[in-house]
């Protein structure tokens, strides 16, 4: 799929005159790609303009280089350490050239990555690095800056700044024609609000807004996703538009979507969200009277917790599973879970008022700045 920002980056190559420059171009495309799940194509050019890199010896290119491969790095794994000490050297060499622009991008980048890795520390310095040096009109920076912090406050339990924060980065995202920079914005907001919906089912937690917003958000950002066809992307919003259905009772909808993306999932850097849908799918099964097939995906889910570290996806799987077990009369089992769901509650509570407090005073910085970029959208 094209978008105005690869349609840009082509002319952009094609009448670049200094070869260096049109290096540096080319990665620049390369990047983009890789984030519309070209990742193959990506590669090529990566390996390509590794040997000019080599051969030009400059830091404004070596910056480049490393920044296509920390973009190939997350979109094969999001929580890759690997692709993180990429975004960090790219952003020594920006520094190193004098490219503030570059240095800011990589900064965004480095703190999309810490988000995922959970360094929350690192994210607000380099998410605070990367607003103060870019421009106002540097729409990659600024709308990779506002998702991160978007997620970052919805983590915190700052609801309506994360609603806030995901439209300014939808905004940059269409000032710049970056289709997936638009799309994620929609998949995380999505995947937020169905994330209250499952909240208040399970727990009694009171939702940020209706069943039935999540629903038509998921479902819009399931659509959006048909028609983009990103092969890195492709099982998110299905999984979330799944979630949704599951909330709503719709069981045999949501059980389809589950088994038809689970395997995509796993295959692009989710298998921490298995044990997640897997209990969600023993619920759906329960509910279609396919027992064997529930107790089978309880197993599993069960198993799959060992690879799960985020608290609130861990008291989900465990009260998802409890109230499969309670509903066959395994109520001895059922209550255990239950009380691990409790544990795992408190702790994603801990963890939310943890990183509002570090959060805090770059919140405070934004505020004071308004609504950074955005005069030029």
């Amino acid at each position: 799929m094209s978008t105005r920002l690869v349609e840009r980056l082509e002319r952009e190559i094609a009448l670049a005159e200094d070869p260096l420059e049109r290096e540096c171009l080319k990665a620049q495309h390369a990047a983009v790609i890789a984030r519309l799940g070209m990742l193959d194509q990506a590669k090529f050019t990566l390996s390509g303009l590794r040997t000019q890199s080599r051969r030009y010896r400059n830091p404004k290119l070596q910056a480049w280089v490393h920044f296509l491969s920390g973009t190939i790095g997350y979109f094969t794994a999001i929580n890759s350490a690997q692709a993180l000490e990429h975004f960090k050297a790219a952003r020594l060499s920006a520094i190193e050239c004098g490219d503030v622009q570059l240095q800011a991008l990589a900064c965004a980048w480095a703190g999309a990555n810490e988000y995922q890795l959970r360094n929350d520390q690192d994210m607000v310095v380099s998410l605070s690095e990367a607003i103060q040096l870019a421009d106002k009109d540097n729409h990659s920076v600024l709308g990779r800056a506002w998702l991160v912090m978007a997620d970052a406050a919805d983590s915190a339990g700052w609801y309506a700044d994360s609603l806030l924060w995901y439209e300014l980065a939808r905004r940059h995202g269409v000032a710049d024609g970056d289709a997936i920079m638009i799309y994620i914005g929609m998949r995380n907001r999505a995947n937020s609000l169905a994330a209250h919906q499952v909240r208040q089912e399970l727990f009694g937690i009171q939702a940020i807004t209706s069943t039935q917003r999540a629903l038509s958000e998921a479902e819009s950002t399931y659509n959006f996703d048909q028609g983009l066809r990103n092969t890195a992307l492709s099982s998110a919003a299905p999984l979330i538009y799944a979630e949704v259905l599951v909330v709503l009772g719709r069981w045999v909808e949501a059980a389809k979507l589950i088994g038809q993306y689970f395997d995509a999932m796993k295959a692009h850097g989710g298998a921490s969200l298995a044990a997640r849908q897997l209990a969600s799918r023993a619920w759906c099964n329960l509910n279609m009277h396919q027992r064997e097939s529930a107790l089978a995906d309880v197993g599993a889910a069960i198993a799959g917790l060992e690879m799960v570290d985020d608290p609130d996806d861990r008291a989900v799987v465990h009260q998802r599973v409890g109230n499969t077990l309670a509903a066959i009369g395994a109520n001895d089992r059922a209550g255990m879970h239950f009380a691990e769901a409790a544990v795992a509650l408190s702790a994603a509570s801990d963890g939310r008022a943890k990183l509002a407090t570090l959060l805090s005073p770059l919140k405070l910085s934004v505020e004071e700045m308004g609504t950074h970029g955005l005069s030029s959208d």
